[in-house]
């Protein structure tokens, strides 16, 4: 059975994933998300951090998303999966 925090993880991750595909970026849908992000930071640091950098990727905030991406990196223990992201946000 998947937590949570991970379910709602992945699903907020497909919805970036889309929106970066189509180009279409609701600056309130983003808004959304990462209040969503901050608050399963709370519970999941590392995927809390991972959204954080993805949603400041699709906002052009590139100093941000470096920062949100590496402690996503640092609180995964430097997983592959974390770093995949990392990349495709560059």
């Amino acid at each position: 059975m998947i937590a949570e925090p991970e379910f709602k993880t992945d699903q907020i991750i497909g919805k970036l994933n889309q929106m970066a595909q189509s180009g279409a970026i609701d600056e309130f849908q983003l808004a959304g998300f990462k209040r969503e992000a901050e608050n399963i930071k709370k519970d999941d640091i590392a995927n809390g951090f991972l959204l954080l950098g993805m949603i400041a990727c699709l906002e052009n905030k590139p100093d941000e998303m470096r920062s949100n991406h590496e402690n996503s990196l640092h609180y995964s223990g430097r997983s592959l999966f974390f770093l995949g992201q990392y990349i495709q946000s560059l």
